[in-house]
């Protein structure tokens, strides 16, 4: 399925013509062809030309910074053991780790159907046969959530994509939304979980509370984004990891590393 979607990712016509980050999203101005870029470790990215925020961070240092983060934190990673990458973007993580360690397996989810072609198209690119994409977002439970429409000819951070699974309490309007699909990770019933990245834009509580069996299970280190001016939240994830015995937490920035002693 992986390489079905990077062939679409990555087809180009006979004209010049590239189908970018969808099926109805061909353009012929090449200043809006998708650019590749190497990262480190020959790593390479397909990132559609208008994410500058992503593309900053890689001439800036290679990969992402959940990746750096990975490298400083990181249990270590046995054969076979999974790595979950839940909000995946074009897999600026995902596909990082899938190269890092093709002993490991990674699962890797992303809702919004133009970045999952970017996803996909990149573990083709990197001939990775260890990485698994979902078309999903994750929640608490299988079901949908709202996202924002995005122009992706002109969002220049189009992974910041807020969804919620209650309109009331995170309103957007009809003319501005989209339906996408979710799933709960205990649902996928996985063994030998060794990290799990969350970077959810606000539905990190959510996916915590589909995958209380999975770190139950595993207790994986958790690599989470939760915004540092927005305490309240924070303290909330926290206190929901220290119910599932997690005890030692480190706080850099905008993301939260947590395992146990």
């Amino acid at each position: 399925m992986v390489l079905v979607w990077g062939c679409r990712a990555l087809l180009y016509a006979r004209d010049h013509l590239l189908v970018c980050c969808g099926d109805d999203q061909v353009v012929s101005d090449p200043w809006e062809y998708p650019e590749i870029f190497t990262g480190e470790n020959d790593v390479k990215y397909l990132i559609c030309r208008e994410d500058v925020i992503t593309k900053a961070e890689l001439i800036r240092v290679g990969k992402i910074s959940a990746a750096e983060i990975f490298e400083r934190y990181s249990p270590s990673i046995g054969n076979g053991d999974l790595i979950l990458d839940i909000g995946a973007h074009y897999g600026g993580f995902g596909i990082w780790a899938a190269k890092q360690y093709p002993w490991a397996v990674v699962h890797a989810w992303e809702p919004q159907k133009q970045l999952f072609y970017e996803l996909c198209g990149n573990a083709a690119i990197n001939h990775l046969e260890n990485l698994y994409a979902y078309e999903l977002g994750v929640g608490s439970a299988s079901g949908t959530a709202t996202c924002h429409k995005v122009d992706y000819r002109l969002a220049t951070n189009p992974g910041a994509n807020k969804c919620t699974t209650n309109i009331d309490s995170y309103y957007i309007p009809a003319e501005r939304a989209i339906e996408v699909k979710i799933a709960a990770i205990d649902s996928y019933n996985f063994a030998n979980v060794k990290m799990i990245k969350i970077d959810v834009e606000g539905m990190e509580g959510e996916v915590l509370d589909g995958a209380k069996q999975t770190i139950a299970a595993s207790h994986p280190m958790i690599l989470l984004e939760a915004w540092q001016d927005d305490k309240v939240r924070r303290d909330n994830l926290i206190n929901t990891l220290k119910k599932s015995r997690y005890n030692k937490f480190t706080i850099l920035g905008d993301n939260i590393v947590a395992s146990s002693l």
